[in-house]
């Protein structure tokens, strides 16, 4: 621990949170962002990382690691923890966001009231749970800016020989809190089909169609599996959060290639096949990996049954919502594009 070290002022560290939420007020109310204000998806992204969150921690492993933030503490053990919490919570809060842009995104293709101009605006509006959960994101990263300052640059000699001897083991038990995450996360996404079911005047079809195709599943749940019994040590969650990422990649180029292949056709219902076929893999390896792979690997490093974050499992959680979002852009030229200017007619 460097002794070196002091403790911001609470002061301070009030005057840093109100400047920067100046800064987001600003930034929300300038231009044409102001209309697409959505107090739901604000909702969504705020529960749905609290919901990972609590996933992977208990509350006094949340309440420890908000104490802490921002400055150093005494042991390594509660460092280390800390920090997990931190960045655990900024890549949370990320991934939530762009899952609510997939789920915003694929329920305003249900929608044909107003034409294509209201699907471009519902799909455009689509995106500002991202953003929401970027901002989000950069909060919670900065205390790991800090927390890093006081973290050893390796684990201490009798903790290594611990995690040689456990690294095989599975993790503890679920604990109430993690339950509670786990129904949080499932019943929020639930409610959002069900209450667009319920507000949608002329559905052109049910959005759990384009969410919950089974080619799409059988890829991504059956890849993850064959490379997890593979690769095995699955008890880390290293390996399922790259299975998802990877077999999630896999099913969405097998939907881009379906797609140009019904272009070559000119085959409406193979397009509309081969989008839904991208949708879903993206949509079912974002929940593998929020749901099973990253609280896996988090209770391992906060267990100190494992050393340190494994560098693919932060590329696959960063990356790989990244691609999501580009795909989404693509659907979004596929669909809003004049069916006419696409076939020549």
């Amino acid at each position: 621990m460097n002794s070196g070290m002091k403790k911001k002022s609470p002061f301070l560290v009030l005057a840093r949170i109100l400047i920067l939420a100046i800064l987001i007020v600003a930034v929300i109310h300038s231009g044409r962002f102001a209309n697409f204000m959505d107090i739901y998806s604000l909702v969504f992204v705020i529960i749905g990382g609290v919901a990972l969150i609590l996933m992977s921690f208990t509350a006094r492993e949340i309440a420890a690691a908000t104490r802490s933030a921002g400055k150093a503490i005494g042991s390594h053990p509660e460092n280390h923890k800390s920090l997990t919490f931190w960045e655990s919570s900024s890549r949370s809060f990320w991934m939530v966001g762009v899952l609510a842009t997939l789920i915003s995104f694929v329920i305003a293709l249900t929608n044909s009231e107003g034409g294509v101009e209201g699907i471009a605006t519902r799909m455009a509006s689509a995106l500002i749970p991202t953003v929401y959960g970027v901002i989000l994101s950069v909060i919670c990263f900065v205390p790991v800016l800090k927390l890093k300052e006081a973290r050893t640059l390796s684990l201490p000699k009798e903790i290594t020989e611990e995690n040689e001897k456990t690294q095989d083991r599975i993790t503890a038990p679920l604990s109430f809190e993690n339950i509670i995450g786990y129904v949080l996360i499932i019943a929020i996404i639930i409610g959002t089909f069900i209450k667009a079911a319920i507000s949608s005047k002329t559905p052109i079809f049910d959005a759990w169609e384009w969410m919950i195709y089974w080619p799409s599943f059988l890829v991504v749940l059956g890849g993850t599996i064959a490379l997890v019994l593979f690769v095995g040590n699955s008890a880390k969650g290293q390996t399922f959060t790259l299975g998802f990422a990877v077999t999630g990649l896999i099913g969405s180029l097998m939907g881009i290639i379906q797609v140009l292949l019904g272009f070559s056709s000119r085959s409406i219902q193979d397009i509309a096949a081969a989008v839904t076929f991208i949708l879903s893999s993206c949509f079912f390896s974002l929940i593998g990996m929020m749901l099973v792979g990253a609280p896996l690997e988090d209770r391992s490093i906060k267990d100190l049954k494992t050393a340190k974050r494994s560098t693919l499992s932060r590329v696959a959680w960063y990356v790989f919502p990244l691609v999501t979002l580009i795909l989404l852009v693509i659907t979004f030229v596929i669909v809003v594009t004049p069916i006419k200017k696409q076939f020549g007619n």
